[in-house]
């Protein structure tokens, strides 16, 4: 079983605005969900079988908590796109991450966004190598050195939805820079699976088209599929 992403709700982390918190709550504009505690449970605290009108409230007021008999779930990228920001508050050694957010120009907002706020929360620094390179069209990986306070040192291997070859390359330089670049070889590695780089040619914004789009026909899907495939397959050394 799983539970939508909540695109839209009266309180969306690090994005919430406070004046349209009450507005949004009595339009119904509620795409979050009410959960029971898991710290609860693990406590066998007895918790009512639903939610009551006061949670609603707790909406309206943005007064949420994790203390409660339930709490409030939203979307994940209310606070960060990857989902790492709760591994690194627990110190984790070795973290594998995916970067599929729409990012055409391959400037890395998710990572950023996220490198910036363990490092404000948490006095975490993360050092990364290999982000030019995914720009530059050569791999799909980076990896970080994850700096925790206590000097432990952690891991981060990143993988970013991106093409090999020009293609990426134009992409994060935009037409006009690629066309007078130095790294220019007009090498876009059909090669390398011919449908999904003609399917580039077909949708520039492949593979970082908008999540509003939530049709894929059978190619795009079979397109996102082939080209994860060979992320991984590439990036952990398997031909």
């Amino acid at each position: 079983m799983a539970i939508s992403a909540a695109a839209a709700a009266p309180n969306l982390g690090k994005n919430t605005v406070k004046p349209l918190v009450f507005i949004l709550g009595m339009l119904n504009i509620r795409y979050d969900f009410w959960l029971q505690n898991p710290a609860w449970i693990n406590q066998k605290k007895s918790i009512s079988q639903r939610p009551g009108p006061a949670y609603f409230l707790r909406e309206l007021s943005s007064n949420l908590s994790a203390d409660t008999p339930y709490v409030n779930l939203s979307d994940g990228g209310h606070i960060e796109n990857l989902g790492i920001y709760e591994l690194i508050r627990r110190e984790c050694r070795l973290i594998i991450a995916g970067d599929s957010e729409e990012d055409l120009n391959l400037t890395f907002s998710g990572l950023a966004d996220l490198i910036r706020l363990v490092q404000i929360d948490f006095g975490v620094i993360i050092v990364m190598d290999g982000l030019d390179e995914i720009r530059d069209g050569k791999q799909h990986y980076a990896i970080g050195n994850i700096y925790y306070r206590n000097e432990k040192l952690g891991k981060l291997i990143y993988l970013k939805t991106s093409l090999t070859g020009d293609f990426s390359l134009r992409d994060s330089l935009g037409e006009i820079e690629y066309s007078n670049s130095h790294l220019r070889d007009d090498n876009f590695r059909f090669d390398n699976n011919p449908y999904i780089a003609r399917y580039k040619t077909q949708d520039p914004t492949f593979p970082h088209q908008s999540s509003s789009n939530q049709f894929y026909d059978e190619t795009q899907f079979e397109c996102y599929r082939a080209l994860g495939f060979q992320m991984v397959s590439t990036s952990l050394g398997r031909r």
